[in-house]
């Protein structure tokens, strides 16, 4: 059961559509710059595209993050990719100059992990194909407050082909700031009794289903960077594994919101909060 305080700070971002659009054209134009890529953005409802040749960069209005890959280079299977790869720590280093130098790395933003683009190519009768790697990813993560942010839209990632080439960036995080007034937090044991309740384990029966808690941890969810989030939601993270009759094992993790609230809370931290349809997601 992770140790908690009894209020958690709540953090709200901009999402007026003046502000969307002023910020959306500030970021094609710096982001245009940045990788080479001119042109006119066309828009596709939920992002605006730039591309040039192999090059493309799209924005997320909603989010005002991005995602810059250059499809000569990005998730390719052929095996030349992988001789010129540079090792994690080379691959960390350009990952970390490269925020640095171009306002990227923020104070929430820290290292995460090395990861690459895996091929396995195997012809027909082998039991065992030729396995290489084509890309390597430095990912990074966030946190706010000290605790870590959850969910698709809190993360940043460079790739590389060879020290001199940037196969693909991707940058999703929504500018937030930190509210005077803080909620009360539900208990830990509370919010796994809401879960328990959730119709994902109600329907189990009793002796014929086994659920295993892992880790409970509290953070902050982070919606898709396509989607308006006014406050990035309290959660509990629940990890763990269920066993019934027809499934052995399967692991599962699932979020429950871990702030009291109200119709006027979901005015004021945006529809997200509610939004979930459930207290469990």
């Amino acid at each position: 059961m992770p140790k908690v305080g009894k209020q958690v700070s709540i953090f709200t971002s901009v999402t007026d559509s003046e502000n969307r659009d002023r910020k959306t054209a500030e970021s094609l134009k710096s982001l245009s710059k940045l990788f080479g890529v001119s042109g006119r953005a066309a828009d596709d409802g939920e992002k605006m595209i730039l591309s040039e040749k192999s090059k493309s960069i799209s924005v997320y209005q909603a989010s005002n993050s991005f995602w810059y890959q250059d499809d000569d280079f990005f998730a390719r299977e052929d095996k030349k990719f992988s001789q010129n790869l540079p090792d994690a720590r080379t691959a960390q280093e350009k990952a970390l100059r490269f925020l640095k130098e171009n306002g990227l790395l923020l104070n929430s933003a820290s290292f995460h992990s090395v990861t690459h683009t895996t091929v396995v190519a195997t012809k027909p009768n082998e039991k065992k194909g030729d396995e290489y790697n084509t890309e390597v990813h430095v990912n990074f993560r966030y946190s706010l407050d000290g605790l870590p942010v959850f969910g698709p839209g809190a993360k940043t990632r460079v790739s590389f082909v060879s020290d001199k080439i940037n196969s693909g960036v991707y940058h999703f995080w929504r500018e937030v700031t930190q509210e005077k007034k803080a909620r009360d937090l539900i208990d830990p044991e509370l919010a796994l009794e809401i879960h328990a309740k959730n119709f994902r384990f109600a329907s189990l029966k009793e002796g014929a289903a086994k659920v295993i808690i892992k880790e409970m941890e509290l953070g902050y969810f982070a919606m898709s960077p396509t989607e308006l989030q006014r406050a990035l939601i309290p959660v509990y993270k629940i990890s763990g594994v269920i066993s019934t009759e027809a499934l052995p094992e399967y692991a599962f993790t699932h979020h429950v919101v871990a702030v009291k609230y109200n119709e006027d809370d979901i005015k004021t931290m945006g529809f997200n909060i509610g939004s979930v349809k459930s207290l469990v997601f």
